[in-house]
């Protein structure tokens, strides 16, 4: 089987009229979704749980001595707003 290179592939391209470059196109996209999809259909169902694990490890940072910290309720006592208080 031959194997063309990125740059063989990219002169063909310029040789060959517009009709002929979407056609191409138009294949390639076909056998991208096509792969995708196969990969997709594979690939095992995502876990819930470790779904929600790695999103608060992605955003732990920003509650641990970050920038949320001072919005966290971390003895969970009331806050009342100053003018709530004054009623």
């Amino acid at each position: 089987m031959y194997s063309m290179s990125s740059r063989e592939l990219i002169q063909q391209l310029q040789d060959m009229d517009n009709a002929q470059r979407l056609e191409v196109i138009a294949t390639a996209t076909r056998l991208v979704r096509e792969d995708l999809a196969r990969r997709a259909s594979t690939a095992p169902p995502p876990d819930p749980e470790q779904r929600l694990r790695q999103a608060a490890l992605a955003v732990k940072d920003l509650y641990e001595d970050g920038p949320l910290t001072e919005w966290t309720s971390l003895d969970a006592e009331d806050v009342l707003d100053d003018g709530a208080a004054q009623g």
